[in-house]
């Protein structure tokens, strides 16, 4: 805490957030209304002025002023928090230069893997340079662990800016989908699949320019590791992460993972088409196994249904993004651009059936997956689904078969380590592998690369 004025306008100093002119004008106001010159009352006086931001005030008031400075940069706000890093508004200390740095906390981080994540992120976006893309400025590492410095995007994403609008028009929305797709064509013609591609990391500046964001999950055409979840969200204990990433997964992703190339983000950026025009996912499921053979299985629905404004030419080219063989798909992001380019429209928001679309775009975003009636061909579909449960705690085990035995999963096999499990494949392989990340042998991401290593069980979807 603060000892003493003194002390906290030499913390103050030493953070750049304080010249002398600035501390001897707060302290004159300060006595000249009569108040008393303490430092609560002279962090206050320098928030009301605009010179400390309440992110500064409030650290500067507990005392933490080194969460006040990192590296070259001053901190401002902390604008994304999660388990196992911060994401914050800053300054360069001499540029004056406006930035966003992502920090990777290292005492929160379980294992290596999301180490390296990070650091792909970082070695990704500095080869990348387009105006699509958010650009990385600066990385490099500190006691609180490492961080990557890069361009600050003062609007909202994608995502949020449907929940608060609700569905965009149809110039908006296939405005956005096209400067998106330029983005993505420049990193794949750079050898670069995106890998997550969705709404919330689609970044609107307030000059209308899209830019893609979180490359974390991202891989070059040359990496001979797969792109699949063992490396994305099972070192995340947050059910909604997967789930978000879900929602706008290509079948090939979850169950062919080596087949992966620059077409998943075709039908990625389909899916996110769908969302801006609609504010619905392509699907809602009970839970994430559903989800992702709905993506595999189900017809696509109609654009014109939530759309009738829509002309057949988008309802074309939607269905084309989104289909489920990747051979059916644009080959390339340039064809997406070229063909999203022809169309012409009216810039309105005519929505068939009222405003059901409306009334339901906030409650369905990526982030929500909820509990919902399963269309006769998903209960059909998980029927004939056999599941290879890895999870070492008894009680664990229990209350996941119950609950796949509920959403009428007939086969389902259990393993309580890794090697039993890797022993149970050998036997007989089954469709899904359900992991848990942390078991007695191995982790789960440890099991996923054993099986995608082995063309026997290379195929299986893993969560």
């Amino acid at each position: 805490m603060i000892t003493s004025i003194e002390q906290l306008a030499d913390s103050l100093r030493q953070a750049g957030l304080l010249s002398d002119l600035d501390f001897e004008s707060a302290c004159s106001e300060l006595s000249a209304s009569g108040e008393p010159v303490t430092a609560e009352r002279l962090l206050d006086r320098l928030a009301e002025r605009g010179r400390l931001s309440s992110y500064q005030r409030q650290r500067a008031g507990e005392g933490r002023f080194e969460d006040l400075v990192l590296g070259n940069y001053t901190l401002v706000s902390c604008i994304g928090a999660g388990g196992m890093g911060e994401v914050f508004k800053a300054v360069h200390r001499r540029m004056k230069r406006q930035v966003a740095i992502k920090v990777l906390l290292l005492n929160k981080v379980s294992n290596r893997g999301r180490i390296d994540l990070f650091q792909r992120e970082i070695e990704t976006m500095a080869q990348l340079s387009h105006p699509n893309i958010v650009a990385a400025y600066d990385a490099d590492e500190c006691d609180r662990g490492a961080y990557l410095v890069m361009e600050f995007v003062g609007g909202s994403d994608l995502s949020t800016l449907v929940k608060k609008q609700r569905p965009l028009t149809l110039r908006k929305a296939v405005d956005y989908i096209t400067q998106a797709a330029r983005g993505l064509h420049y990193a794949h013609s750079q050898g670069v699949v995106h890998g997550d591609v969705k709404p919330a990391n689609m970044l609107l500046s307030q000059d209308g320019t899209v830019k893609i964001t979180d490359l974390g999950l991202s891989r070059l055409l040359s990496n001979e590791l797969p792109l699949d979840l063992s490396e994305s969200r099972l070192e995340n204990p947050n059910p909604n992460a997967i789930a978000g990433t879900v929602s706008f997964m290509p079948p090939e992703q979850a169950f062919r993972p080596h087949e992966v190339d620059h077409r998943a983000d075709i039908y990625s950026l389909g899916c996110s088409l769908y969302f801006l025009l609609t504010g619905r996912l392509l699907f809602k499921e009970v839970n994430m196994l559903a989800h992702l053979l709905a993506h595999r299985d189900r017809p696509r629905p109609l654009l014109q249904t939530a759309r009738s404004d829509a002309p057949p030419e988008l309802e074309a080219i939607y269905q084309r993004m989104v289909a489920p063989l990747p051979a059916n798909r644009f080959a390339s992001m340039a064809e997406v651009v070229e063909a999203l380019d022809a169309c012409e429209f009216p810039d309105t928001l005519d929505l068939v059936g009222g405003s059901t679309a409306l009334d339901n775009a906030s409650n369905d975003s990526e982030f929500d997956i909820g509990p919902t009636t399963c269309f006769s061909a998903s209960s059909l579909a998980l029927a004939g689904v056999s599941v290879l449960l890895v999870e070492h705690s008894r009680l664990q085990t229990r209350v996941i078969s119950g609950q796949m035995a509920e959403l009428g999963i007939a086969t389902i096999r259990t393993a309580a380590s890794g090697q039993e499990a890797w022993e149970a494949m050998q036997s007989q392989c089954p469709d899904v592998v359900v992991s848990s990340m942390h078991l007695p042998d191995m982790t789960g991401a440890e099991l996923v690369r054993r099986m995608r290593s082995h063309d026997y069980v290379r195929n299986a979807a893993c969560v």
